[in-house]
């Protein structure tokens, strides 16, 4: 799922040449499918995803990381874009709230797609957190094995 979400996501990537990397292992221990609806996968997976491409600075990295933890599968995002402040942090996920940064940008969206995707991940027994600095921001969620 995610290969083909950062492959459908490759032009908006190529307009500022931000190019992905996939960590992921070479071949999925048993007992790590996660059973979702794909449409929820792709509203919180598809909203961090743009959000690393909309925020990275030109010729960066998004890297997308996917890892099995106990009974968990584990997807970080990071990107090397205008980060968060440590107050800024708490405010991320709530809705309508963009950045200062984010609005001097120019960069479109209208501060919903973040909250939705937590209501989402939350409704799947998911969790997702944020951690940043000035310049690089990095989305972990931890999505529930079935």
């Amino acid at each position: 799922f995610l290969e083909t979400l950062q492959l459908n996501l490759q032009p908006r990537a190529a307009e500022k040449n931000v190019k992905f990397l996939l960590d992921t292992p070479l071949a999925a221990p048993a007992g790590t499918i996660v059973m979702a609806c794909n449409d929820d996968m792709h509203h919180v997976f598809g909203n961090i995803l743009e959000n690393a491409i909309r925020y990275s600075d030109d010729n960066s990295i998004v890297t997308l990381a996917v890892r099995k933890e106990g009974n968990s599968a584990i997807v970080s995002v990071t990107d090397n874009g205008i980060g968060l402040t440590e107050s800024e942090l708490p405010l991320i996920f709530d809705r309508f709230w963009r950045s200062d940064k984010a609005r001097s940008h120019s960069q479109g969206g209208n501060g919903l797609g973040l909250s939705i995707a937590k209501e989402i991940a939350d409704g799947n027994k998911a969790t997702i957190a944020v951690e940043s600095t000035p310049s690089k921001t990095t989305f972990t969620v931890h999505w529930p094995l079935n």
